[in-house]
């Protein structure tokens, strides 16, 4: 080293303000929540911070090395950058776990193997601009600046408790809003804060987290998947499930076009627009449509290993299970939790989803026309994924934007219905079947603000169309797929119904194993939740300002049903 080197921090300007710039794009948005202006500032110090430090010293390890480092270091930022922008969600294990499933390129459009030759590419390019940057630098004190950067995230940390030790309701929000942002367990920091502060206000939203493990971990002891389903094999209904991808209401109810044979269908049958899938995404969104329950027990499911809900409760009744794929429910282990060993999967091999779904629909019709000849009653499932993004190939013609194509996919969808409702009008199977029509979940575009689902439960991510068909018994409590597990079982069960629970909607967002927040909507009221570490915390869109009472009893109504009385 020369002298130079060693007298402080070699800090290379050109490398610092473009990670600068970085910096303050990805704290903006944070920056602009309540209370979360000094949070950003300060978070962003650090991050800032560690990035002189660390790119001073690597430089100084070898050019190479600190140009490598300039690299990732910018990639990541302006990945993060750009998920914010399109989606709100950050750069972090939940979305780094969708590039690890199996099927993640037909899910998001994009695969691990894509994502790491593009960053492959792109580090190679970085390195060589900065190669070529203008190589002025000045020197800074090495202990002095390990000092500052201590300094802010001590002060960031100490903030963040401390807000959180008041109340966390806006701090949280704005905590959720920065990327790279770690905290110490509230346990710790609130019981370090109690020493000096004194006892913590009692918070009306607190819960274990323990209760909800142990009480998600087996059904209520009253459950419907504890009951003993008795039924009439030669009369029980054969039950046919179709769920498409992504499918929201919002265009189907501002154009009937774009559906004529499902809208031709709801005058036989129940159907709505204003149904809700209760989560926005797949695997949270399935669950609680085949077990009735909400998501907040969908870890413990998985750890348990035996699968749940409808399929392994009718297969115990005598139900012959099928399922035919456009694109395969592995996603986050949703076939090991939701269907049994003895479901026959039929699942597409083609890479275009136009095609897979209508090798779906071929197959479906094929096991329509099996069942006049089955002693036993069947469940079908039907899923189609062409109404998810990526669009098939064959609908990128140019100038079409991604809802023009979105819509196409749609009608392509409906087609499909209307063929698979008249094969089940060509059977004379002798026992009667109920088929219902819905999605997983909805979708949003640039017109609202954002891209894709998983991020908010915004109208255009969680209402969804549903349609019912052949049904006997009272629809009225048909209001979100949680009530669904429920009508199913009371529509094969030989005897008296059990009757609904009187219970408000609850949506619950999505994330990996435990959701991240709910809303609550009670008639026209609606109260929105951050969920953080056992506490229920007043989201940003809420009625909650309005009637703070009624936010209250909405949190111990939540709180009811996160502990599993469902």
């Amino acid at each position: 080293m020369t002298e130079r080197q060693t007298a402080g921090l070699q800090v290379r300007i050109a490398e610092c303000v473009i990670v600068g710039i970085l910096i303050v794009a990805i704290c903006l948005r944070a920056s602009l929540e309540k209370s979360g202006a000094l949070l950003s500032v300060l978070h962003g110090g650090t991050l800032f911070g560690l990035f002189v430090i660390a790119s001073s010293l690597l430089h100084q390890l070898h050019p190479l090395v600190g140009r490598a480092f300039f690299a990732l270091t910018v990639i990541v930022l302006a990945f993060e950058a750009a998920i914010q922008t399109m989606t709100g969600m950050h750069l972090n294990w939940f979305v780094l776990s969708l590039l690890w499933q199996d099927n993640s390129s037909a899910q998001v459009g994009i695969s691990f193997p894509l994502v790491a030759g593009g960053i492959s590419v792109a580090v190679v390019m970085l390195i060589g601009i900065s190669a070529r940057l203008e190589n002025r630098r000045f020197s800074t004190p090495v202990l002095a600046t390990l000092v500052l950067v201590l300094g802010a995230f001590g002060t960031t940390q100490l903030h963040y408790a401390y807000a959180y030790f008041g109340g966390a309701a806006e701090i949280l929000q704005a905590r959720r809003t920065l990327p790279f942002f770690w905290a110490p367990h509230p346990y710790q920091s609130n019981k370090l804060l109690g020493m000096v502060l004194g006892p913590r206000a009692i918070n009306p939203f607190s819960h274990s987290d323990i209760e909800v493990a142990k009480s998600a971990f087996e059904p209520p002891s009253n459950s419907m998947e504890n009951r003993q389903i008795m039924l009439d094999p030669t009369t029980a209904p054969n039950i046919l499930l179709i769920i498409s991808d992504s499918l929201r209401s919002k265009d189907i109810r501002a154009d009937r076009s774009l559906m004529p044979n499902l809208f031709s269908a709801a005058n036989d049958g129940y159907f709505s627009l204003d149904h809700y899938s209760v989560s926005n995404c797949t695997h949270f969104s399935m669950y609680t449509l085949l077990t009735g329950r909400l998501a907040t027990s969908y870890g413990t499911s998985r750890r348990r290993g035996t699968p749940t809900g409808l399929f392994p409760s009718l297969a115990l009744a005598g139900y012959r299970l099928t399922t035919a794929e456009s694109s395969a429910l592995d996603w986050y282990d949703l076939s090991e939790i939701l269907l049994p060993a003895e479901t026959e999967r039929w699942i597409a091999e083609g890479e275009d989803t136009i095609e897979n779904d209508a090798a779906i629909t071929d197959k479906t019709i094929t096991e329509i026309a099996a069942w006049p000849n089955l002693e036993a009653p069947t469940l079908h499932m039907a899923f189609y994924h062409g109404t998810h993004y990526p669009y098939s190939d064959d609908l990128n013609a140019p100038g079409t934007t991604n809802l023009d194509r979105y819509k196409q996919s749609i009608q392509l969808f409906d087609k499909k219905i209307g063929k698979i409702l008249r094969a089940i009008k060509a059977q004379d199977t002798g026992r009667k079947t109920l088929v219902i029509v819905t999605s997983d979940h909805g979708e949003e575009f640039f017109s609202e603000g954002r891209v894709g689902h998983a991020s908010r439960l915004s109208d255009e991510q969680v209402k969804v169309p549903f349609l019912l068909l052949g049904a006997v018994n009272d629809t009225s409590d048909l209001r979100s797929h949680a009530d669904v597990f429920r009508f199913l079982i009371n529509a094969v069960v030989k005897g008296p119904n059990q009757p609904p629970k009187e219970r408000p909607i609850v949506l619950a967002n999505c994330d990996y194993d435990f959701p991240t927040g709910f809303a609550l909507i009670k008639g026209r009221a609606r109260y929105d939740f951050l969920y953080d570490e056992g506490y229920l915390v007043p989201g940003p869109v809420s009625d909650g300002s309005k009637n703070p009472q009624g936010q209250l009893d909405a949190a111990r109504r939540l709180l009811t049903l996160i502990n599993g009385d469902l």
